[in-house]
Order: C-alpha cells, then structure tokens, then sequence
C-alpha cells in the first residue's frame, strides 16, 4: 500500500487554501480601513492613508502551489528510492536463534546471509528452477531454508545465489526410492548414504548451473571452490569462470592457475601459459572469468583482507610447473573416414569377461573411430527383481571416460557392473548393442557393434 496520492493530494489542497487567502481582498467599511466602519476612533486624529507598494508580482501569489509541487516530487522521488523492490527488504535479518542449528555454521561465517533479504534474492529463473519440483531427480534435494536465500553477485556471466539447504527430509527420499527403483537397488548403502548427506550445506545457483552443497569447514579451507566453461561461439576458444566462497574478511582473491593443455574440436591439443587472476569479493564470493580451458587439477590461491594484508594462502603452486601431456588422437584410416560419413559402420563390440558368476565386473569396450563421440547402449536379457540385477539395470547413457579415452584410435571400456555390491547379477545371457549418441543434434545413429555375455549361477 502507498501514502504518496493522499500526500501529494493534502500537499497541494493546503496550498490552494493558502493562495486563496493571500488573494482575498480585506473587508473595507464605507469610512476606509481606519476603523470598523470607515470612522475614526475618538480622540485619534485622522491618520493620512499610505499607498502600499507590492512588494511581488502578483503572479508569485501562485508560489505556494509550485512549492508543494516540487515537494510532492521530492517525496515521490524519495520514496521510490526508498521503496523500490530492487531495495526494499522483504524481511528483516534472521535473527541467530533462528537459524536450524545445521546452518549456523554457515551463518556465523557468511555475511551475506545476515543482512535483510530484498525480493532480488528470490528472483532468477535459474533460481525457481532449482526451487522447482525434485521428481526427476535421483537424488532429492535439501530443503532450501527461504529466509536465508541471497543474491550474492551479479557477473558477466549470470547472478550467484547462495541457498543454505537441510537435509533431504525421509519423505522425499522414500519418493525418490520409488521412482528410480533400479538406481537405489544398484547403489551401495554407504554410497547412497554419502549421496544424501552431501545434498546439505551451502548450494550455488548460477554460474555452470547449480552445484551442492559445501559445509561451513570447506568454506574455511577454500574447498569450496568450481569451475565451468564453454568452447567459445567461434570454436577457436574457451571461456571459463572460477568461483569460490569465502567466509568474512576476505576482500579479494587471487586465482593461480597454471600452464596446461586442452583439447579442440579436431581433437588437437592446444597448450595454454599460466596465468594469475584475480577477483574482487561481493558477497562472500569471487568470480574470476579467463578465455582458456582451466583444468581438473587443484587451483592455488591467496585470500586478500580489505588492507590488501594477505589471509590465507591455499594451495602449493610450486606444483604448476608440471603440465602432463595429453594423449593424441589416432591418424585417420579409412574406416574412421567412414565413420564421419556414416556413424553407423560396423566397429567390433566386445565384453570382458564373456562368461562369469553373479558378482563378476563385466566390461563393453571398442576402438574410437571419431573424436569425443558419446554412446549409448541397448540391452536384452533377464529381467531384474528384487533380489538380483538384469537387463533392466544396465546403463544407458554412456559417459566419465578419463582425458584421452574418447580420441580417435583409443579405447573406449565401460564397466557394467561393479562387483561386491548389495544386488548380484540374475543368471542368463545378455546381449548389448552400441550406438553414437547425438552425433547430430536429437539423434542417435543405429548400433554400430553388439555382444553377448553370459551370467552363470
């Protein structure tokens, strides 16, 4: 609700009554304005008129409309400076006794979170996404605290939102379990159980999507840090952006990242120098963007206070100056030329081992014909129950093959089953087939090899 109309509505009745009086001619008696009727008092003698010269035009009889005009500006000026919803507080700060005892940690260590929450930390649509509904999740997310959501920067690359998240609730796990039956039989109780736990903590929202979750002592040590990147429009670049949260007091980080190599679309490699970067702090974060591929590897930094006085130093960089090589793609033969045309060429499939027990590791692996290729796989066999594993819980969507085992000439193994977890294999024989996966945008090209392996009681 605002006051402003009925403000600026009083404002200039007032003055309107005000120049009507200022313009009201005096009552004169028929005697002059000596005396109530125009006669002079007894005893006074008549006193000689004087001519009364204006002093102001009579125009600056208007003056007090115009002033409460130029006020009722002012104080709508004023007020939608105050008023905004880029700056008005939707709440208050949270006071500490409030915070769930899980996120005090965070709280006490994180000023952005103590300061009042306005309606632009709970705006972004990356934000409502992450908010939305977990159903397609195999894992549910932490129960966001609301209260202590922050919009801590805005980059280049996007806005940064800190969402302070609780753990999973034993509902929304039991919903998960029903709606990924094969994935929580498949996973170990103790993996399961980390893969929960680890959805608590401090979530990040914007920068390469949305990462969880870093506790209080990460934050302290400066493991909460990430990075994402994309090849540049061009696909002659990359371009990277490091983040890392930093508890208060650190004013300005400086992010050493060292020589290393990368990949290009040719599957050549690319060597980048070491570089230092920095970063200043907004809201307990720091943003570096570089236009080069930043590794895999451990980034050294050195945390700066307001006096430029050095903090912490993380990290030892004496170990950048090692730079493995990357592997090489293979030299072009005809049949990977084929492959460009057609990714459907036959290219042989095979499992390791072809015969095995109910806990055997089996393997697919196949030689590359195209660089950085993604597969998906295609199974047939026995079904799974409750007590065993079958055609139904073999993986999909193939992918997390180490640097290299995606080039042309090199191969390419993924393991279909991990052995000595909860659920053994349910006996009989299960065929395989391999395809290219999004060799073109939505579309997976036909099986290129197949393969049998057979599961023994």
């Amino acid at each position: 609700m605002s006051y402003l109309p009925d403000l600026r509505r009083s404002l200039v009745l007032a003055a309107e009554r005000q120049a009507r009086t200022e313009s009201m001619p005096r009552p004169v008696g028929p005697g002059g304005p000596d005396g109530p009727d125009g006669a002079v008092p007894p005893g006074r003698p008549a006193r000689r008129r004087r001519r009364r010269v204006a002093l102001s035009p009579p125009g600056v009889r208007g003056l007090p409309v115009v002033l409460s005009v130029l006020v009722t500006v002012a104080v709508a000026a004023v007020a939608l400076t105050e008023l905004a919803p880029s700056a008005h507080p939707t709440r208050g700060p949270v006071a500490p006794r409030s915070v769930p005892a899980p996120l005090r940690g965070l709280y006490d260590i994180l000023g952005v979170l103590r300061r009042p929450q306005t309606r632009v930390d709970l705006s972004g649509s990356a934000l409502r996404q992450f908010l939305g509904p977990s159903g397609s999740r195999p894992f549910p997310l932490g129960t966001p605290d609301t209260s202590l959501i922050r919009r801590a920067a805005v980059t280049p690359a996007g806005a940064v939102y800190l969402v302070p998240m609780l753990p999973p609730s034993p509902a929304s796990v039991a919903a998960a379990r029903r709606r990924f039956p094969k994935l929580y039989r498949r996973l170990p109780s103790r993996v399961l159980r980390n893969s929960i736990e680890f959805r608590s903590g401090l979530a990040t929202i914007g920068i390469g999507g949305a990462g969880c979750c870093a506790r209080a002592a990460a934050i302290v040590d400066g493991r909460a840090l990430s990075s994402s990147g994309e090849s540049t429009s061009t696909g002659s670049g990359f371009a990277s952006q490091l983040l890392v949260i930093v508890p208060d007091g650190v004013a300005r980080v400086e992010f050493m990242i060292g020589a290393s190599q990368s990949y290009d679309r040719a599957g050549d490699v690319v060597r980048h120098p070491g570089v230092d970067a920095f970063a200043t702090v907004h809201g307990n974060v720091a943003v570096a963007e570089l236009h080069r591929a930043v590794g895999d590897g451990a980034v050294p930094m050195v945390w700066f206070g307001a006096t430029d006085a050095v903090i912490k130093r993380i990290g030892n960089p004496a170990a950048l100056g090692h730079v493995p090589n990357l592997p090489r793609p293979g030299p072009q033969t005809p049949l990977t030329r084929a492959a460009q045309r057609n990714p459907a060429t036959p290219n042989p499939v095979r499992v390791t081992p072809a015969v095995g027990g109910p806990h055997t590791s089996f393997t697919a692996s196949w030689r590359n014909l195209l660089n950085f290729a993604s597969y998906r796989l295609e199974g047939s066999g026995p079904a799974g129950t409750r007590s065993c594993r079958g055609a139904n819980d073999l993986p999909d969507a193939l992918g997390g093959a180490p640097p290299g085992a995606d080039l042309r000439g090199h191969v390419y193994s993924q393991p279909l089953h991990v052995g000595q977890d909860e659920h053994p294999w349910c006996p009989g024989t299960y065929r395989i087939s391999i395809a290219v996966r999004s060799f073109q945008p939505d579309r997976t090209a036909p099986p290129f090899g197949n393969a049998t392996f057979t599961v023994r009681p």
